[in-house]
């Protein structure tokens, strides 16, 4: 089966002019999340837009990893029955799965202080607190913290998001404690890395 990168571009109309089932595959070409479309190119165009991508756990995955798609199967006679296959042949490690979920993003991701969709970082849970203050420049307060979340590099956020996390917001420490169960283990391996 072909294999492309997800270039902006880069696919060319025979391979995206039939429905077919197709699987994104992370840096070790292991399935993350298998679909289906009717016209690839269009399906695909989503994924340059993570605001629209309908799944948060495979939006922070595309957000931190490169894309590679595969094409499983062209013009199945049946497009559900075709995924609802390929999504049982490889359940164990799918993120478009409800049931286990964020226990595979956090074995995908590349983001060490990642701990699922419902378990924010403290960066995240700090902008939250702010948005729901209505504190007056939280727009600006926040482009500046992404901005600068993105230039860092995995060991620099790691480090940014504990020394939040160590001082000890009242209103976070019930959250921070959780954040750490899910998280502790890849920190520690980033931080001494």
């Amino acid at each position: 089966m072909k294999k492309k990168v997800l270039k902006k571009g880069s696919l060319n109309a025979s391979f995206v002019n039939k429905p077919c089932i197709y699987a994104i595959l992370d840096v070790n070409d292991i399935p993350v999340y298998v679909g289906k479309s009717k016209n690839l190119r269009k399906r695909i165009d989503v994924y340059f837009y993570p605001n629209s991508c309908h799944n948060s756990l495979l939006r922070d995955f595309l957000l931190s990893n490169d894309l590679v798609i595969k094409v499983l199967e062209y013009n199945p006679p049946n497009l559900n029955a075709a995924e609802k296959f390929w999504i049982k042949k490889h359940k164990k490690t799918l993120l478009n799965l409800v049931g286990g979920g964020d226990q595979n993003w956090r074995h995908h991701t590349r983001k060490p202080w990642m701990a699922n969709q419902s378990v924010k970082c403290p960066s995240d849970m700090l902008l939250r607190h702010l948005k729901n203050r209505k504190l007056k420049g939280y727009e600006g307060i926040k482009k500046d913290i992404d901005k600068i979340r993105g230039a860092m590099n995995t060991k620099e956020r790691a480090t940014y998001e504990v020394m939040l996390a160590k001082n000890n917001y009242p209103a976070f420490m019930k959250p921070i404690e959780k954040w750490l169960n899910y998280t502790e283990d890849r920190l520690v391996e980033a931080l001494s890395g």
